[in-house]
């Protein structure tokens, strides 16, 4: 889960008062120096319920990724054991 690192600036136009909420707090809901709010809570929660699901939308891709190149692979496979079987004919054929 990735979160937004940095300092937290306050917001141009309302100062720095203590408690106050800046505009990139408001709008993803944290909680402004450690106060606690229900709404703060319930938007941790989102980004808890976010990461999982990016992670599982993640693994998915991972999935089918890891699909489609196990079936190359076996086509691979398949089209070297013909090359091989075409050549021992041939050198049975030559060999006869």
């Amino acid at each position: 889960m990735q979160t937004p690192s940095g300092p937290k600036r306050s917001s141009s136009a309302g100062g720095s008062r203590p408690g106050s909420r800046t505009g990139y707090e408001e709008r993803y809901g944290l909680a402004a120096a450690g106060a606690k709010s229900p709404k703060s809570e319930k938007s941790s929660v989102g980004f808890d319920m976010l990461g999982v699901k990016l992670d599982r939308k993640r693994a998915e891709s991972d999935l089918q990724l890891l699909a489609n190149r196990i079936a190359l692979l076996k086509l691979e496979e398949q089209k070297a054991l013909n090359k091989v079987n075409e050549t021992k004919q041939r050198a049975d054929e030559i060999l006869a």
